[in-house]
């Protein structure tokens, strides 16, 4: 699976168009439609489009300027930015996110396990790569797994992550202190139940 999108290659799939004669609306649906394929994302929900949408109108309109002072002339336009196309695309945290847990990757000869039926130790090995591109913005990662979470309709495991992160620092402790609490009552419970039966 992918994790980038070069210029070039958005600039290649412009060529092999023909804009001139093609409206705006058009166009970007096209260059969505590579991005998408060039991650290897399908089934993409609606959120992370629109976040692509947004990164895909600043790389046309820098292009479009870029191409006019070329004179639109692909010779004059590749010589005056190199460097430009050499860039990457950034893809945002929530699509790399969305990428990864979907990606649809199979090793030879042996299926895949899901994610949730992994152990600990493979999904810590699964998720070593993600957890160190994202080492300085754990913010980021917490918020975007909430809301993937709210995608999948889990609002009560949203809301606890929300709750969890993004409130005072004591909260978690209280969360887990709360659940813990009522883990035990409802232990004690069982066994009460159990008892009145002798």
């Amino acid at each position: 699976m992918k994790d980038k999108v070069l210029y070039s290659e958005l600039f290649d799939a412009l060529q092999e168009m023909d804009i001139k004669h093609t409206n705006t609306k058009k166009i970007y649906e096209y260059l969505l439609n590579i991005t998408l394929n060039l991650l290897e994302i399908t089934n993409c929900p609606k959120h992370c489009l629109s976040l692509l949408e947004k990164k895909l109108n600043i790389f046309y309109r820098n292009y479009l300027s870029r191409w006019n002072k070329a004179h639109r002339i692909k010779k004059y336009f590749l010589i005056a930015n190199k460097d430009w196309l050499d860039k990457e695309m950034h893809i945002p945290n929530e699509v790399m996110l969305y990428a990864i847990s979907h990606s649809k990757e199979l090793q030879p000869g042996r299926p895949i396990k899901d994610f949730a039926k992994s152990s600990e130790r493979s999904k810590r090995r699964k998720t070593f790569e993600l957890r160190e591109s994202m080492v300085e913005k754990t913010d980021e990662l917490t918020y975007a797994s909430q809301m993937n979470l709210r995608l999948i309709g889990k609002t009560d495991a949203a809301n606890i992550i929300k709750e969890a992160t993004q409130t005072t620092p004591k909260r978690a402790h209280k969360i887990r202190k709360a659940y813990s609490i009522a883990k035990t009552t409802s232990k004690s419970k069982c066994f009460s139940d159990i008892e009145a039966l002798h």
